[in-house]
């Protein structure tokens, strides 16, 4: 059975700052220190995100995805990692932050060219005013 331990840093590229539109809220998105996330081939993990809540009012999030698109290690396609959307809405206190955890895959047939590999990712949502 080929083990080929993936030491995965999910970095922050991008923030969550929706367009203010009526009931729209901004927000930031950042990774939780000390909550790395290791996946080897066929594995499923935790990648905790804080998401920021920048208002002077509570919100909700109601969509937060992750997108892989690029990685340390150009043998290691960014395909073969898939986050899930955040499954249920967040409220996050004004001025405050909270902690969610999203589901990370690695796919079985990821090469050994995955091993200690970054997946930088890039991170779109939505919030409105809770």
């Amino acid at each position: 059975m080929r083990y080929a331990v993936l030491a995965v840093t999910l970095a922050l590229t991008a923030a969550c700052v929706p367009q203010q539109s009526a009931g729209k809220a901004g927000f930031t998105v950042s990774d939780v220190p000390g909550r790395s996330t290791a996946l080897y081939p066929g594995a499923t993990g935790a990648r905790w995100v804080r998401i920021g809540n920048t208002e002077n009012f509570p919100i909700k999030v109601t969509a937060l995805t992750a997108t892989v698109t690029a990685t340390s290690n150009p043998a290691c396609r960014p395909d073969l990692v898939r986050v899930d959307p955040l499954a249920t809405a967040l409220v996050v206190p004004k001025q405050g932050f909270a902690e969610v955890a999203l589901t990370t895959h690695l796919a079985v047939a990821a090469p050994d060219a995955c091993k200690n590999v970054t997946f930088p990712l890039t991170y779109s949502g939505t919030a409105t005013k809770s």
